[in-house]
């Protein structure tokens, strides 16, 4: 998706570097799902100047960084990690909490972005999308009808659940297509049918 916006991550790059949209969401949940993981080996060898591998736990952020797009947090990590490849601890003592720093708000904006877009999806799809008009009702019956004598579950299956997107007299139609819904998984085809139409015979707009 070429609007996908997380923080100031580039994620037209990340996509490509990940080779899709869908590996790229799935790599950055893996760093949210990290959590404190993620932060506390660098930490660790900071704190027992452990320089051998901090620099290759620095060169690791710094190319993961760059795969997913946070170009700020790469060039930082990039810095320390040329820091102790040259043994220059000192830049390593001034630089390191700034990394850090950045290095939380870098997954803390993946992780608010995530959140956020999860919730969205959430409420859309309890959101009830048209209005059927009468005559747009007596085509969903009639196509339900056919599926139900052609036997066509998977069809009846996707006509139910585009019903259940939908309002018809001002009602919402999720709760009132759920039993139908079972009903076709039971095989009870016209059973299911029956009830199709009664339920939209009592929302007063239409008769058998």
């Amino acid at each position: 998706m070429a609007n996908l916006i997380i923080g100031d991550l580039d994620t037209s790059a990340g996509i490509t570097f990940c080779g899709g949209e869908d590996i790229y969401l799935e790599i950055l949940r893996e760093y949210v799902n990290k959590g404190e993981d993620n932060f506390t080996p660098v930490e660790e060898a900071f704190q027992n100047q452990d320089w051998k591998n901090y620099i290759i736990l620095v060169h690791a952020v710094k190319s993961s960084m760059r795969t997913i797009g946070a170009n700020g947090l790469s060039e930082l990590a990039k810095e320390l990690e040329f820091a102790g490849k040259e043994g220059r601890i000192s830049d390593i003592l001034d630089k390191h909490a700034p990394m850090m720093k950045e290095y939380r708000r870098v997954i803390g904006q993946i992780s608010d972005a995530l959140a956020t877009a999860q919730k969205d999806e959430e409420t859309a799809s309890w959101l009830p999308g048209k209005e059927y008009t009468k005559d747009e009702m007596e085509e969903c019956l009639l196509d339900f009808e056919n599926a139900a004598f052609c036997l066509e579950e998977e069809r009846m299956l996707e006509l139910l659940g585009e019903m259940g997107r939908n309002t018809y007299c001002g009602v919402d139609l999720s709760k009132a297509v759920s039993p139908i819904e079972q009903k076709v998984k039971r095989g009870d085809y016209m059973a299911a049918l029956n009830v199709l139409r009664q339920t939209v015979s009592r929302m007063g707009q239409l008769k058998n």
